[in-house]
């Protein structure tokens, strides 16, 4: 049960993403910049890296798979999500906004390895009797 509970994020991250892909007209904040919408990518892919690894916790993986795992669940996502706006009235598919997706999924990455190594870093070594 504990497994599944780690998922429910991801399946919220996802649904999110569709709920959002599916406006007519994207849901921007206007911040004063050119590619506003490379970084809503970036945040949400981001964000669903992490539920991912979160998801993949309890299982004994290797580092490899569970990067492989990561990428290719982001990108395969990211391409469905493309294609999804592609039939969505006033939206396109780009291929600049499925390279900002696995960009930030691969950042989500990243950010997880340094997090991991800084938290183990402040660690205070044990005694060794």
């Amino acid at each position: 049960m504990k497994k599944f509970l780690r998922v429910l994020p991801l399946i919220a991250v996802c649904l999110t993403n569709v709920l959002f892909s599916h406006q007519p007209s994207p849901i921007l904040m206007d911040l004063g910049f050119t590619f506003e919408d490379k970084l809503l990518h970036i945040s949400a892919f981001f964000v669903l890296g992490l539920a991912l690894l979160f998801a993949l916790s309890p299982y004994k993986l290797s580092k490899l798979y569970r990067i492989l795992i990561v990428v290719s669940f982001g990108a395969v996502w990211g391409l469905l999500d493309e294609v999804h706006q592609s039939f969505v009235p006033n939206r396109t598919a780009a291929l600049d906004d499925w390279i900002a997706d696995v960009i930030a999924v691969l950042i989500s990455l990243l950010f997880l390895r340094f997090f991991i190594t800084k938290s183990q870093s402040n660690e205070l070594p044990t005694p060794q009797n």
